[in-house]
């Protein structure tokens, strides 16, 4: 489901009180649908994805059956003459007379909840035991065939068909059981036991460049949940009434706009409701509409009835629809980064008086304070107020860290920025880890009259720079150069009494000679030593010894006393 691209356009509150205000009088519609709406039971919950098993698909049918109806005005008819080589997984929370149109192809294998009933079993169907709940359900067929090709929740079922399609899934290989699942181009078909009433009427059938859709749910339906598909590229009013407790979902990538007495879901967003007290008179709930978008024509009016929780209507003409328009300029700015709810912006500012906005592209240091405004679009002329729930940021690359964001909430001016919700961060945390590129992401609820709704998230992109502390001098003062020099006379004294011990120990010499009467450093060749009758003029062969005597002198020193 794409909500990405949802652009809601700002309407204003000003609404000028000459413009004509017409109704219509609503008519039956045959068949649920006219060149404007289109009515179907909802699907939900449901998933459908290309899994096969070798060929074979794997599809489980979630019947529900109304508890009020008669029992006896229950039966279904299961239509498998096209259906596809695989397994047909059929589950009710009810008993119900169970009849079947046999397939062409026998490698098509049902599996039936004993509850249903059927009057002659064929040889591909064989009763089981199986779970109910649909979460239960979809795990167990999972289990046993590794996987699901679709899942399917139908209310109060008369005859379901197997179109022979192929599964053309949404692109995974896992089934997610999804609340507003209403694929088109299904591999199935079905009929209600009782469809869906719509009356629908119009004031304008002149094609226009804004078309106003209101859709009314009388107090008395049963249906709680309403999925609207957008069909017009053109752009769209959208006016949603419906009992309390009603919940609508709002699907496409379209420039819509809209009001609703009802929570409105947009993806994982939910929109308070922004009018109360209306009833469902059809008068009423058209006046109101033409006086809250300022337009004098109504595209067209709808009123449905169904008995079944959940269902999902097209609205807008295909045919009629204009080539997409660009958003203008003002809109592209309040679209904060990609992947962020596009009816939520978060502005960075260098200042704390918001003055000073930064650049998408500008770098950020990480000592440095930075202000942020998270606001909110106008919702069909409703400024709804923004908190932030907590913020995070995860860094960019193939190895993603993430971390949480403290933050703090800070005074804005309101000629700045009116009915916003101001930050300021610290990105010094920052400061030792590697990345340099994060996202900077809060989620945000939004708020109408004190009533609060899940709003999504909303996301910055930025780059961090790491700022580099300066060298730090290293002080050498007087106890350092005291210690420095104890230090040293220390490992000079412990040496000297080492090599005394190697002496004593060893008799051996160790650099210091003290086996005479005279000191004598081993290698000084200037020594003098005191000699005695030792004639002043030796003889020629004197000389000789001696000379020889002085090469032995230098390699042992005691030789030297005479």
């Amino acid at each position: 489901m794409e909500t990405a691209g949802i652009l809601l356009l700002l309407l204003p509150l000003t609404v000028a009180t000459s413009v004509p205000q017409v109704t219509c009088e609503p008519g039956d519609v045959q068949y649920g649908h006219n060149e404007w709406i289109s009515v179907v039971p909802g699907m939900s919950p449901g998933c459908w994805t290309h899994y096969t098993n070798e060929g074979a698909e794997v599809h489980v049918l979630n019947l529900r059956f109304n508890p009020n109806t008669d029992s006896n005005s229950n039966f279904l008819l299961l239509n498998l003459t096209a259906a596809k080589p695989g397994h047909v997984i059929v589950s009710s929370d009810a008993e119900v007379p169970f009849h079947m149109t046999p397939p062409e192809n026998d490698n098509v294998k049902v599996l039936m909840k004993r509850n249903l009933s059927s009057p002659s079993l064929f040889k591909t169907v064989t009763p089981v035991d199986m779970p109910s709940d649909s979460g239960d359900l979809l795990r167990w067929a999972t289990e046993k065939f590794g996987g699901v090709t679709s899942f399917t929740t139908i209310q109060d079922p008369v005859v379901i068909t197997f179109t022979g399609k192929r599964a053309k899934g949404n692109g995974s290989s896992n089934c997610t059981l999804e609340n507003d699942f209403s694929p088109e181009d299904y591999v199935l078909e079905f009929k209600p036991r009782i469809p869906p009433q719509l009356k629908s009427c119009s004031t304008s059938s002149l094609p226009s460049d804004k078309e106003l859709h209101i859709i009314n749910i009388p107090d008395g339906a049963e249906t709680r949940h309403v999925t609207i598909h957008p069909e017009s590229k053109k752009g769209m009013d959208l006016f949603l009434r419906g009992p309390n407790g009603t919940t609508w979902s709002i699907t496409g990538a379209f420039h819509i706009r809209f009001v609703s007495n009802n929570r409105v879901l947009m993806g994982e967003s939910e929109i308070p409701p922004l009018v109360s007290n209306l009833a469902d008179s059809a008068g009423d709930v058209q006046r109101k509409a033409l006086l809250r978008f300022g337009s004098s024509f109504i595209t067209s009016y709808s009123e449905v009835s169904s008995h079944g929780p959940a269902i999902t209507m097209t609205v807008g003409s295909a045919s009629s629809a204009k080539e997409p328009r660009t958003s203008p300029a003002p809109l592209e700015e309040m679209t904060s980064a990609p992947h962020s709810d596009p009816y939520l912006r978060m502005q960075l500012y260098a200042s704390a008086d918001f003055t000073d906005p930064l650049d998408p592209a500008s770098k950020v240091q990480s000592n440095r304070r930075i202000y942020a405004e998270i606001s909110s679009k106008t919702f069909g002329g409703t400024e709804l107020s923004t908190r932030v729930r907590n913020c995070s940021v995860r860094s960019k690359g193939p190895c993603p860290r993430a971390q949480d964001m403290p933050f703090q909430t800070v005074h804005c001016p309101c000629a700045v920025c009116p009915s916003s919700t101001c930050l300021s961060f610290s990105f010094q945390h920052l400061q030792d880890l590697a990345a340099a590129s994060w996202d900077l992401e809060c989620a945000v609820k939004l708020c109408f009259n004190q009533t609060c709704g899940d709003g999504g998230r909303v996301r910055r992109s930025m780059e961090v720079v790491p700022i580099s502390a300066p060298g730090k001098c290293v002080s050498f003062g007087l106890p350092a150069i005291l210690g420095v020099a104890f230090g040293g006379f220390l490992i000079g004294v412990l040496l000297i009494g080492a090599l005394w011990l190697i002496k004593i120990r060893t008799g051996i010499g160790s650099g210091l000679d003290l086996g005479s009467t005279a000191v004598h450093l081993t290698g000084c060749p200037c020594t003098e030593t005191k000699r005695q009758g030792v004639p002043g003029n030796p003889s020629p062969s004197e000389n000789s010894s001696a000379n020889g005597s002085i090469g032995s002198t230098q390699s042992t020193p005691t030789s030297s006393v005479a």
